[in-house]
């Protein structure tokens, strides 16, 4: 727009100027031009990616890059969810959002174009979940994690804006777990959100049908969920891969058949986890909000062991005996011994009915079963949430 054509003809009327309308108009038209002026001076942004400590939100570390690429609004903590069921993220959250301007759609079907901003957001989650002695992640060191001979075979994708081939982007996933719609394409709202394709309700299941050999440890989270108690489960492959099995099982006495079957099944799951050496020695207390950002994937699930320990819960929780449950009467909370009084009702008909098997399934699991694949082939089908217990 021409800027002297306008004031030329402003002044062609200037008998209006003086009027309140004219001063108002002239104010905005000011207005107008300085905003664009300013506008375009700007050439950099910064978003401040958010941490998230045992209970609070906090400042974390700043990724800055050319103008346009990420927009942020930092003033806004909400958490929406959409229509069609999808968690968006509302500014301070660890998602898309961060890499595409104003959550244009057009540019998330050229989705492929941001690796660099995803690495970004990567390396600083990585960095909030290592633990107090672990090495700092940076480019070079990430580099040597994923295979890599030289760090500048990273380098040129980070540097000059290209883009890597979808096997390259894996690499990312094999190793830590980064969810592979959002590091691959782009896709999705939370950079951890769960890889594992898990569709039953029971927990057994897990020890049922995993390849127990790959499993260093599961990892055990309690927290509220919309007011009542529930518990989620993380499998430990090694140091750096941390996996969210993407469902909350009941711990709560507000339950009917299927969550009863649930609450006997994490019983049954935490004492044969613990018996063949695959349970963390601690189970995790978590707010209802890390709860909630854990199950989305805002953080890497590593970050769960910077949480509160949830201090004699298992050895407490596993003692369901009549005098156990009238002893921990005198130190535990109503809830907790309602849960108990549930699962010891029950607990004798679920062995009876599916402890030889489940034994069988986690030697085989575990690769300690010799027998021949005549005697394996049974239908693991049978153990889905028809079971009785």
């Amino acid at each position: 727009m021409d800027i002297d054509k306008i004031f030329s003809a402003i002044w062609e009327g200037k008998e209006w100027i003086f009027s309140g309308i004219g001063v108002v108009a002239l104010g905005f038209i000011g207005k107008c031009i300085i905003g664009k002026k300013s506008g375009e001076n700007s050439d950099t942004y910064t978003v401040k990616s958010k941490m998230h400590d045992n209970n609070n939100v906090l400042g974390g570390n700043n990724i800055t890059g050319k103008k346009n690429q990420i927009i942020q609004n930092d003033n806004s903590n909400a958490i929406s969810v959409k229509e069609n069921g999808n968690v968006a993220g509302n500014g301070n959250n660890i998602t898309n959002n961060f890499i595409y301007p104003n959550n244009d759609n057009n540019l998330k079907e050229n989705a492929d174009s941001w690796f660099s901003e995803r690495f970004n957001v990567l390396l600083s989650l990585l960095n909030d979940a290592r633990g107090f002695f672990e090495k700092e992640y940076t480019v070079e060191y990430v580099s040597s994690l994923i295979g890599l001979k030289n760090v500048d075979e990273l380098k040129v994708y980070l540097n000059q804006g290209k883009e890597p081939e979808d096997e390259f982007k894996k690499k990312f996933v094999d190793v830590f777990g980064v969810n592979e719609e959002w590091m691959v394409h782009g896709r999705g709202e939370f950079p951890f959100a769960s890889n594992i394709k898990f569709l039953y309700d029971n927990p057994m299941d897990i020890l049922r049908r995993e390849d127990l050999k790959v499993i260093s440890k599961f990892i055990v989270v309690i927290g509220d969920v919309e007011g009542r108690r529930h518990a989620c489960i993380i499998r430990k492959r090694d140091e750096l891969c941390y996996e969210l099995y993407p469902k909350y099982f009941v711990l709560n006495s507000n339950v009917g058949r299927a969550g009863t079957r649930q609450l006997v099944g994490l019983y049954r799951f935490l004492r044969e986890a613990d018996r063949i050496k695959k349970l963390a020695g601690v189970v995790y207390d978590a707010s209802e909000e890390q709860m909630e950002k854990l199950m989305k994937g805002e953080f890497q699930p590593k970050k769960v062991e910077q949480f509160k320990v949830a201090s004699n819960f298992f050895d407490s929780f596993m003692c369901i005996s009549e005098k156990e449950i009238e002893r921990n009467k005198n130190f535990g909370d109503e809830e907790f011994i309602l849960v108990q009084q549930i699962i010891a009702a029950n607990i004798k008909d679920c062995d009876r009915i599916n402890q030889e098997y489940d034994l069988k399934l986690i030697k085989k699991n575990l690769g300690e079963d010799s027998q021949d694949k005549e005697e394996e082939s049974n239908d693991i089908d049978l153990f889905d949430s028809s079971t009785p217990l």
